[in-house]
């Protein structure tokens, strides 16, 4: 078969802020790979490298396609143990590989025919390192020009999706699958904590809309009523320096019953913050844009999806469509995006 490198320009990398040439491997970065030590918690914990939404996308008339990865990662125990990749055939997932340590190259079983538009959906837990994708002696490949609306989202582990049982079934991956967007996935596990450098790369983005979740993880005390409502004004502003009529949807908490009302390290809650985000939606309303918005997590998923929330705060795998469902029917539909 034959080796398709990076360099070779006949694919892209989507869903990535950074590309890292170095060599021996090619690894797409959620954050600018230059400057990552200026991102100290995306960095140490390898966050910023972990390829949640990103995809390898070309056009090709191959029959199979494999990529060669420079190393394959696992551990022994947690809900997303092994690495995984998903084939994306015209928009449809068509197969799941789970990847086993010692073996650095894979080639999906799918048979295709003709031309078609292919998208290999990298792990969302893991860094991910390639050396190059493989198609068959003679087929030939192609980058693909994306006309789709460009989606950023914004958010922490409930957007980072590790639960999910692979990269395209994430619920960010399920809603660009199902409405045909551009997705660029900036959900971190553990994270969104409206750090200024973060909300630079989303001021760098090409982007049609914007979510932004800035909750789950800011009730352990990293901001308060005093400071919680400025940081979010501050972001939006920031934004607004390059995309200043671009829609903009401000989302509060999905359930999460043991913190709606708690207030153990600050003095908001859940509660307050969806009360607080929808006053600052007001507030810019008011002041004459219109194109920032507020959505209620709880219209999205409430309480009625405990079910699929395994440790009462995060949706499990099966939760991942009840959470693409109702962010569909509350954000896309709605706002006729």
């Amino acid at each position: 078969m034959q080796k398709i490198y990076y360099k070779d320009n006949l694919f892209s990398v989507e869903g990535a802020v950074s590309i890292e040439e170095n060599g021996m491997y090619t690894s797409p970065w959620r954050i600018d790979f230059k400057k990552k030590d200026f991102f100290p918690f995306l960095n140490q914990s390898h966050l910023g490298e972990a390829a949640a939404g990103v995809r390898l996308v070309f056009s090709t008339d191959s029959t199979k396609i494999g990529i060669h990865l420079y190393e394959v990662l696992q551990n022994e125990t947690g809900f997303h143990s092994r690495m995984t990749l998903d084939l994306v055939v015209n928009g449809r997932l068509m197969e799941t590989l789970v990847l086993d340590q010692g073996i650095n190259e894979y080639i999906f079983r799918q048979q295709l025919t003709d031309t078609n538009d292919i998208e290999i959906w990298l792990d969302q837990a893991w860094p991910v390192r390639f050396r190059y994708v493989l198609i068959d002696d003679g087929a030939r490949m192609s980058k693909k020009k994306d006309k789709r609306k460009r989606w950023v989202n914004y958010g922490s582990s409930i957007s980072h999706s590790v639960r999910a049982s692979s990269p395209a079934t994430t619920w960010p991956a399920m809603v660009a699958l199902e409405r045909n967007l551009h997705l660029t996935n900036l959900g971190f596990g553990g994270n969104c904590m409206l750090e200024p450098m973060m909300i630079k790369v989303l001021r760098d983005l090409k982007a049609d809309f914007f979510t932004i979740k800035p909750t789950a993880n800011i009730i352990n005390g990293t901001y308060n009523s005093r400071s919680y409502g400025p940081a979010i004004i501050g972001m939006i502003d920031t934004i607004r320096e390059r995309h200043p009529y671009t829609p903009l949807f401000l989302i509060s908490a999905i359930y999460c019953p043991d913190y709606e009302e708690r207030r153990e390290k600050t003095d908001i809650s859940l509660s307050d913050m969806r009360k607080i985000l929808s006053e600052i939606v007001d507030l810019y309303n008011i002041h004459g844009d219109r194109n920032v918005h507020y959505i209620n997590g709880l219209d999205i998923m409430g309480a009625e999806a405990l079910n699929v929330m395994s440790d009462r705060v995060h949706p499990d795998a099966g939760g991942q469509s009840v959470l693409a469902e109702g962010f569909i029917r509350e954000v896309l539909d709605r706002h006729n995006l």
